[in-house]
């Protein structure tokens, strides 16, 4: 055979191999929008690898607050990062805005009040099965990561859905939303100076008023009631004109949506104890909004529960809610647009899904 030819066969060669396994440019995004079971839509996308290494999808989910696909946090475009990523080792990678952010659709206003962390659950498997649909994968194939809110939803979703291949937890809450926010009032109450005393008698009237939102909001006249007594806990005289619906709907009102509804009764270790597939679950050390010391026990003994075989904890030292670095330093005050990820959750992350691989 002429040298030229055989050139021309093994250029042809080459190129019909790397058909199989690269995707062209204009196929490395793909943006997707699906209809919710209230009428709204979801609108994300599939990042696709430059070259596709296994067959898994990954699915990204983001905690509370004004989120779109990159899942902004201090200025970083968090979710994004981690997406290029693991686009790297060849995943698939699902994102998307929730709803009342970014091109999906719903109230922004709704978004932080009226829509339930149940309502966001619906939406990601809504997006789940249009995923499944388009790329033809199976569940067993579809891993899912999602930090704090996100990571209860993720086990809401582990817990429902046992054929999902496996998920990563990051910062999961294990106790109620009661307890979660009660706790995180006392933990603030402390470091404003406020005394352990005064700290108790408030976090109490708290206590009740939550259960009373918890319930359903029964009257008027017991919330301002309670919210009375809520000023009385801070050190107010009975006489103080400050004490007034207006004030008290100023410091109180904002707990009577429905999302806090829904949250105070939520405990994800109803979750926790029935998921059987692969789990991570991934706490700072420094975490002082979904602390260890509050959640790592509850959440053990409820994967203890599910007889779940799988399961890894890891605490990552020096490391705070959002594992943010600057120049690989902890900063207790965020630097605008200029934190990076953690290396150290990253290889966590990595090292959990090579060993679930292998």
């Amino acid at each position: 055979m002429h040298y030229s030819n055989m050139k021309i066969l093994i250029l042809l060669s080459v190129i019909y191999y790397g058909a199989s396994s690269l995707y062209t440019q204009s196929d490395l995004v793909h943006q997707f929008s699906v209809k919710t079971s209230d009428g709204l839509i979801i609108a994300g996308e599939i990042d696709y690898p430059q070259v596709k290494q296994n067959g898994e999808l990954i699915l990204l989910i983001a905690g509370n607050g004004p989120h779109t696909r990159d899942m902004q946090t201090s200025g970083v475009a968090v979710f994004k990062i981690l997406a290029d990523k693991l686009l790297k080792k060849g995943y698939l990678v699902v994102r998307f805005d929730k709803r009342g952010f970014g091109k999906s659709s719903g109230s922004y206003t709704d978004s932080e009040t009226d829509y339930t962390t149940n309502d966001l659950k619906n939406d990601v498997q809504k997006v789940i099965d249009y995923v499944k649909k388009k790329e033809k994968i199976k569940s067993d194939k579809i891993g899912i990561i999602g930090h704090s809110e996100g990571a209860i939803i993720a086990a809401m979703l582990a817990a429902d859905y046992p054929d999902l291949g496996w998920s990563i937890l990051i910062a999961p809450a294990a106790i109620s939303g009661k307890e979660i926010v009660i706790g995180q009032k006392r933990r603030n109450q402390k470091r404003m100076g406020i005394t352990e005393d005064l700290s108790v008698q408030i976090c109490q009237v708290l206590d009740e008023y939550f259960e009373f939102v918890k319930d359903g909001y029964q009257s008027d006249s017991l919330y301002y009631a309670i919210g009375r007594r809520f000023l009385l806990a801070h050190g107010l005289d009975k006489d103080d004109s400050r004490i007034n619906h207006t004030f008290i709907d100023q410091l109180i009102d904002a707990y009577k949506s429905k999302w806090y509804q829904y949250f105070f009764k939520l405990n994800p270790s109803d979750y926790l104890e029935k998921i059987k597939s692969p789990l991570l679950a991934i706490y700072g050390a420094e975490d002082n909004q979904v602390t260890v010391e509050e959640n790592l026990i509850p959440l053990y003994q409820a994967l203890k529960r599910s007889k779940n075989k799988q399961f890894q904890l890891t605490i990552l030292p020096d490391e705070d809610h959002f594992f943010l670095r600057f120049h690989g330093e902890r900063l207790e005050k965020h630097k605008f647009e200029q934190m990076e990820i953690s290396n150290q959750l990253v290889r966590t992350i990595y090292n959990f899904i090579d060993l679930k691989n292998n």
